[in-house]
């Protein structure tokens, strides 16, 4: 059972970076479920608001970490906590457009999550990194290298992820703690993978494949 997808790549890089995330008031406003001057209010009445990180065209840019984590603090906005960090997450996978194009961000996701729902852990137990630790290419290589040896294990006869994961190198260890921060939200590895797969025109994908073999209810024989 496989992760299959097809779409044209879309590489539109809106973001300086996946860690930290820098989000405009524009990308506030759309995960909090606002309109854009409602942003612009809570810039101006909470001194406690996040600071600007950064600006791009004269535009002021946030850590999105930082702005979700005062969302949910403040309750303000329309958006529950669970839709916030699922919401980051996105934006997250979005900004990784230009280095994967959406089929292989959708398939890879797909297989991440597949091979901790097949041993029950979470991405980073074995590679003495945590997920949330600042990435550099030393961390990501040791990262990418315990995942693909854990696949190896729990899949050594190919059956679900493994040439996916063995098809693309530790530039994607960033997408193994987006998969941490979807499980987060969505409370286990079904409910992202379908939280996935309904955001994925939004990432630029236009169809799964009509024969692509794992789908939602593919997770529960994945056990």
């Amino acid at each position: 059972m496989r992760t299959v997808v097809t779409g044209l790549p879309d590489p539109v890089l809106r973001f300086p970076g996946p860690l930290p995330l820098l989000v405009s008031m524009s990308d506030i406003a759309t995960f909090a479920r606002v309109k854009r001057p409602v942003v612009s209010t809570w810039r101006r009445r909470h001194p406690d608001f996040p600071a600007a990180m950064s600006e791009n065209s004269g535009r002021p840019l946030f850590d999105g970490a930082q702005v979700t984590d005062w969302l949910i603090a403040s309750g303000l906005g329309n958006a529950a906590p669970q839709e916030l960090r699922s919401e980051l997450a996105l934006f997250g996978i979005i900004a990784l457009r230009d280095r994967f194009p959406p089929w292989q961000l959708v398939e890879t996701l797909g297989s991440l999550l597949c091979l901790r729902r097949l041993d029950g852990r979470p991405l980073a137990d074995d590679a003495n990194v945590s997920p949330a630790s600042p990435p550099d290419a030393e961390a990501d290589e040791a990262l990418w290298s315990a995942l693909l040896r854990r696949a190896e294990r729990v899949d050594a006869e190919d059956d679900f992820v493994l040439r996916e994961l063995r098809a693309i190198d530790a530039t994607a260890a960033p997408l193994a703690r987006l998969a941490e921060d979807l499980v987060e939200s969505a409370y286990d590895e079904r409910g992202a993978y379908e939280w996935l797969l309904a955001a994925r025109s939004r990432l630029g994908l236009d169809s799964l494949a009509a024969d692509a073999p794992l789908t939602v209810a593919a997770y529960d024989d994945v056990e």
